[in-house]
């Protein structure tokens, strides 16, 4: 039987299609899609199919970045284990370098394996493809190459907006460019009322840790290697300082950073139950950082530093159930050279939500896609 899901509002001719069944798109669709989103190969090709309305729940989010493709390929198997074994459970899972997963469906092979029966993958041009992996379907909204290193991948699913990017290793004046268009993005979706998260590997300093890197010494530490005094630092009135230009303008442009989200305040926290932190878990100061781990694959995280970040516009923060933390165990140690991050957003934030809205984008089991532009 055919179920569809339709919401009231400015959007109630749109409908949600995903996989209960399957049948042919209309070729409009399909030509459509393509402009909108770049040269797709669905999984499934041209097919699509209808579900019914999630029920409202908590939505929990991880961004990890898995090195070079797990390692060559050489750990996949064990990031796989330990998505899966996760006591808590994931819905979306956010993926910087999935090197070498845009072939013979390797991440679609990934993302099934790990349980999800969603996911999309923006082919970079630096060979360090972005991914996402969901639950429930996927629309995508857009995707970009400029001026992003390693792309931009938008998209939306549990009616939440998603921008996954990679941002430049190169320096931080490359990221502030990356990061001046981020800005110019979630102002639009902000005052357009769409709760909206940023989710990766975003290779820069939060003036937020400003406490933590005096007391570190780091940009000394820094200073001491060329490259990363490259990527990190600037000349400042009183010598080298850390550049932390490309944070602030995301936090100028309303970006909140939810590993500072106060867990007492949120919504449907009052028993703190779905809010405690397993024993490996950490939210704030030196014990957040999420590069070096054991797995000690790049020299350039010669010091303790946070990387990956979850940032949520004031519409996502508002709904953050538990702020968000760094992994850290036995597994996480090692499956990586990041931890992964993960953030809980309440039940509510899905309310006006309930399935993501969708016009001509293409919806699909599983896409790998070529930016835009």
């Amino acid at each position: 039987m055919w179920n569809f899901c339709e919401e009231e509002g400015p959007h109630s001719d749109q409908v949600l299609m995903s996989p209960t069944r399957t049948h042919l798109f209309l070729a409009v669709l399909f030509v459509s899609a393509m402009s909108d989103a770049g040269s797709a190969e669905p999984s499934s090709a041209g097919e699509t199919a209808i579900e019914e309305c999630p029920a409202l729940k908590d939505i929990t989010v991880l961004t990890y970045n898995i090195a070079w493709g797990g390692d060559g390929g050489k750990n996949l198997e064990s990031i796989q284990r330990w998505i899966t074994g996760f006591g808590k459970g994931f819905d979306v899972i956010a993926l910087n370098e999935c090197n070498a997963m845009d072939k013979n469906g390797k991440l679609q092979s990934f993302a099934e394996a790990s349980g999800f029966s969603f996911s999309v993958l923006l082919r970079a041009r630096t060979g360090y493809h972005l991914g996402i992996m969901s639950q429930r379907p996927i629309l995508v909204n857009q995707t970009k190459a400029h001026p992003y290193h390693h792309g931009l991948l938008e998209v939306e699913t549990f009616g939440v907006r998603f921008l996954v990017t990679h941002l430049s290793p190169a320096s931080s004046d490359a990221r502030l460019a990356e990061c001046m268009d981020l800005s110019s993005r979630i102002s639009e979706l902000t005052v357009e009322g769409v709760p909206t998260i940023l989710l990766g590997d975003l290779n820069t300093l939060s003036p937020l840790d400003k406490e933590q890197h005096i007391a570190s010494h780091l940009a000394q530490s820094l200073a001491a290697n060329d490259r990363l005094k490259k990527k990190f630092l600037r000349q400042g009135a009183a010598g080298l300082e850390i550049d932390y230009r490309p944070m602030q303008t995301l936090l100028d442009a309303g970006f909140l950073d939810l590993s500072l989200a106060d867990d007492s305040h949120r919504p449907g926290s009052t028993d703190g139950a779905r809010c405690d932190l397993d024993p490996e878990e950490k939210g704030s100061g030196s014990s957040a950082c999420t590069v070096p781990t054991l797995n000690h694959l790049d020299p350039m995280h010669a010091a303790q530093m946070r990387l990956d970040y979850t940032l949520g516009n004031a519409h996502a923060h508002a709904r953050t159930a538990c702020r968000s933390v760094t992994v850290r165990d036995s597994r996480t140690d090692v499956n990586s050279d990041h931890y992964p991050v993960r953030a809980v957003l309440a039940q509510s934030l899905s309310a006006g939500h309930a399935c993501a809205r969708t016009s001509t984008a293409f919806v699909s089991e599983h896409l790998v896609l070529d930016p835009a532009p």
